[in-house]
């Protein structure tokens, strides 16, 4: 506006009965805006200004990164959750699940019922209202509370109900622990999100196996290593033990602890003791084997796993796993030849890796 006005101005100015102070005057009234107004135009540079994402970007970013695996990890399309509110959200938009406790408020059934999940105050509650609404996920993320205030609501000893069950890592055995690694964001440190699959009643060594192999796969060694101790006190001689056991040892390259695993386990499959072992399991005993260079007994054993093998059993093992099993089975000369199979293999397989 001021640059339209110099012209007239100027020319007004110039007439003989203008005086030098009006003339001075109206330069400074005009000139001041002119140069602020230049400066509005073209700010400087903030220093120190950060080019990183907010934290609640980054959780975005996670969000959809997990409704794409869980989508991909579920065994049947539209799977149901519970959740946060805004994680339940994130997994019916970007991985076309379904959830219990959304943010929408005409959703009143589905957050009663999840303040009854959440506030169960014993296993068996819990297993019978989660198998009502065939739930098949129970999800936990570490920066958002809210399932803690579910159980609030729900329970009248918040300590004793299944939230804080799983916060203590003391999950009922109708749960199994499936490891999900959240991927590196800048700026963002120690999130995590847990993951526990509504499954079959597992038997405690079965559970307990497979909650040390979820502890490995996380990075959490500390809590394995506990749980080794444990499976040892409490199960010495029952195979689903010794594998998750034999597990964490050969991670530790503790060499005595595995070998004197190895040597029990051998001891146990002669006599026959492999009978009646979940799919998962066996695949891990093949794993073990073959690290303990124990090559015919574990032919034997990944050759049966890979006679069994239908789509729905790989979704049981552990990203690393299922890597080491493929890998295994390359050694062996075995080859997913049915397209189904290997299309679901593929897919569970980590992005940045190939199959062998």
């Amino acid at each position: 506006m001021l640059l339209g006005l110099i012209g007239p101005l100027v020319a007004g100015l110039r007439e003989q009965s203008v005086s030098v102070s009006l003339r001075m005057a109206a330069a400074v009234g005009a000139g001041v805006p002119l140069v602020f107004g230049v400066i509005a135009a073209f700010p400087a540079p903030r220093s120190g200004a950060s080019d990183g994402i907010s934290p609640a970007e980054a959780h975005a970013l996670i969000e959809r990164d997990f409704s794409w695996w869980l989508a991909r990890q579920a065994p049947e399309p539209g799977a149901i959750t519970l959740a946060p509110p805004e994680l339940t959200a994130a997994l019916i938009y970007h991985g076309g699940l379904r959830g219990l406790g959304s943010p929408y408020r005409e959703n009143e059934g589905g957050f009663r019922f999840s303040v009854r999940l959440a506030g169960a105050s014993t296993p068996d509650e819990g297993e019978a209202l989660a198998r009502t609404r065939n739930v098949r996920y129970v999800i936990i993320p570490s920066w958002d509370s809210f399932l803690d205030q579910y159980a609030r609501l729900g329970a009248n000893q918040t300590e004793h109900s299944i939230i804080a069950l799983l916060h203590r890592w003391l999950p009922p055995r109708w749960l199994r622990p499936v490891p999900y690694v959240v991927p590196r964001v800048e700026g963002l440190v120690d999130a995590s999100i847990a993951v526990f699959e509504v499954v079959d009643v597992q038997d405690n060594a079965t559970a307990l196996g497979r909650l040390a192999e979820y502890f490995i796969e996380t990075g959490r060694m500390p809590q394995a290593v506990r749980l080794a101790g444990v499976l040892r006190e409490q199960f010495p001689a029952e195979l689903s033990a010794l594998i998750a056991r034999a597990q964490v040892a050969w991670v530790r390259r503790d060499a005595g602890e595995f070998r004197e695993i190895m040597d029990e386990l051998t001891r146990l499959i002669e006599e026959g003791g492999s009978e009646g072992l979940a799919w998962d399991r066996r695949v891990s005993l093949a794993l073990a084997l073959a690290s303990a260079r124990q090559h015919e007994l574990a032919r034997v054993e990944a050759q049966r796993c890979f006679d069994e093998m239908e789509p729905s059993l790989p979704r049981t093992l552990t990203e690393r796993n299922l890597q080491q099993y493929l890998a295994l089975l390359t050694t062996l000369g075995l080859e997913i030849s049915d397209p189904e199979l290997r299309k679901t293999v593929d897919a569970l397989l980590p992005r940045e890796s190939e199959a062998p």
